[in-house]
């Protein structure tokens, strides 16, 4: 009966969905454009995909995060993204889309593009490592305010490709911050602080994190949940994210 009944639910919003198609046709996030169900990204038009920048280099973007902190303040191994945000660049809209428009699909459909170029770069951690998926976490009230933490369903994404584990308990935020938007590195890194803490560190002991966001600015807040993780016993914490803003 359970079967039956959820899938006809999904034929219900199958059809609803077409109808809306027609008398609203969707429209590409970035352009404006008419969607026809073929594209890369879920609401992004494949023309716009196309004008997506590649991030700087792995090296390129750890010595970005070393330029805001001093040295021995960096807990952070290495870094990977997928995208560049500048002011050329589109991508922007596709991350505003997913922390503010609630889009989770989309999100799910980024982390599925981290994860192939991931794969491409040859950078997935070696299975001797244990590595592990950790999406940064957000504040219960952020959670409630956005309807779902973005970087878990990017997560959810990337683990589809590379078939790497997912953990979304152990590290938890229990101070809210608020928006880091208007704030400069040093504010970020004071703000930031003592916003994690880890729950259960057996889990990570010895293992290679690596820590999922949409998009990496100062790593200001990467770099302060890399440092919670190493305190409790990880080998090393490699960030990985959509964008990085260059």
């Amino acid at each position: 009966m359970r079967s039956i009944r959820a899938v006809t639910v999904r034929m219900v919003r199958t059809v609803t969905e077409s109808i809306l198609d027609v008398v609203f046709p969707r429209r590409c996030l970035v352009y404006g454009t008419p969607l026809d169900g073929r594209e890369h990204l879920v609401g992004v038009s494949n023309a716009a995909f196309e004008e997506f920048l590649p991030a700087p280099s792995s090296a390129e973007l750890l010595s970005l995060v070393y330029s805001h902190f001093d040295r021995d303040d960096v807990y952070i191994d290495n870094v990977f993204a997928r995208w560049a945000v500048s002011p050329v660049s589109d991508v922007s809209a596709v991350i505003h889309a997913i922390k503010y428009q609630g889009r989770y699909k989309l999100a799910v459909a980024l982390g599925r593009e981290l994860g192939r170029a991931a794969l491409f770069a040859d950078c997935i951690p070696l299975q001797a490592e244990s590595p592990i998926i950790i999406p940064i976490p957000i504040h219960a009230a952020r959670r409630r305010e956005r309807g779902y933490n973005q970087a878990e369903a990017i997560s959810k994404g990337l683990a589809e490709i590379t078939g790497l584990h997912v953990n979304v308990t152990t590290v938890r935020r229990v101070r809210w911050t608020g928006t880091q938007t208007a704030l400069n590195s040093r504010e970020r890194l004071q703000n930031i602080r003592s916003a994690f803490t880890i729950d259960d560190p057996h889990i990570i002991r010895n293992s290679t994190v690596i820590l999922v966001d949409d998009v990496l600015t100062t790593g200001a807040t990467t770099n302060a949940c890399a440092e919670c993780v190493l305190d409790a016993g990880a080998r090393r914490v490699l960030v990985w994210t959509v964008a990085a803003t260059v």
